[in-house]
């Protein structure tokens, strides 16, 4: 196949550009010393030398060399001018590669586009980067077609240490995961429980326990008033946030066992406080202030 590309590769400056190129290039004639200050890169470098080449300056160059936009960084690499010379290899590496590009680009292309379409079809466009991404959109695109949902479980402990509690969590990759949940509890050394019927009716939704869920193992009775603020308007409805201390009374059998005290700590924790005081929201309704859970 005849090569689409010639040996010489000549730049031709972009119509609405030429007028801004032909200035900067004047003033890189009459210089006595050209700085680049372009991008810290191989890009940056390759655009100031083309256009260094393109107006075949000929003045001493130095280089601005800084990635960082700090006043401190800016004024040390203004003190601290390199040779042009230094990063002229980044200039070169540049240059290769999008030689490179065109090369591949024009040559795959061509071949393609005459061997995997029809006579007539539309150019099948072949690059060094766009086929690569092509290629990880269509592998994954493949992935997400043939993905089938299966549970599986993880093994979280939750450690108290003396800087605060440190959540530890055992993740295994995808052809290790644990999909029975015995199984995920054996290897982890936990007792599973099931709830009753009795213990499904005690479960109430809001709170981080048992996935976002809480049980009730007790009620409040509230024996005292704190403090409470003056009544807002939120949502269409009147709220205030009262402080208060409590007793707890109908307090569930099971709660005081220790094998549910050892698995939920918080339970434990909550019948052993001393002081029971809480802050908590209130809702005005038909029926008199009631607990915002109630509500919302």
């Amino acid at each position: 196949m005849a090569s689409l590309v010639e040996k010489v590769f000549h730049l031709i400056p972009a119509p609405d550009k030429s007028g801004l190129l032909a200035t900067i290039e004047k003033e890189l004639r009459a210089a006595s010393e050209i700085v680049v200050a372009t991008d810290a890169g191989r890009e940056g470098e390759m655009i100031a030398w083309e256009i260094i080449e393109h107006a075949k300056a000929s003045a001493p160059v130095r280089r601005f060399w800084t990635s960082a936009l700090t006043e401190n960084a800016v004024q040390n690499a203004a003190a601290n001018l390199l040779p042009g010379s230094r990063k002229l290899p980044l200039y070169h590496a540049a240059l290769a590669r999008s030689r490179a590009d065109w090369i591949e680009g024009l040559s795959y292309t061509r071949y393609f586009t005459r061997h995997h379409t029809s006579p007539h079809a539309k150019p099948l466009s072949v690059g060094r980067v766009q086929t690569a991404m092509a290629a990880l959109v269509e592998e994954r695109c493949h992935e997400v077609a043939s993905f089938v949902a299966h549970s599986y479980f993880e093994i979280e402990a939750v450690l108290g240490t003396r800087h605060g509690p440190l959540k530890l969590r055992h993740c295994p990759p995808p052809d290790r995961r644990l999909h029975d949940r015995r199984a995920s509890a054996a290897a982890s050394g936990a007792a599973v429980y099931s709830l009753t019927a009795a213990g499904q009716s005690a479960i109430q939704k809001g709170d981080p326990l048992l996935g976002g869920m809480m049980l009730c193992y007790a009620r409040r009775e509230i024996v005292k008033i704190a403090s409470y603020t003056a009544p807002d308007e939120l949502l269409g409805v009147k709220v205030s946030r009262v402080s208060y201390a409590y007793k707890l009374r109908d307090i569930a059998s099971w709660a005081k066992t220790s094998p549910v005290q050892n698995a939920f700590p918080q339970i434990k924790e909550g019948l052993s406080r001393p002081d029971r005081t809480d802050t908590g929201g209130v809702v005005l309704t038909s029926d008199g202030w009631v607990d915002e859970h109630m509500i919302w």
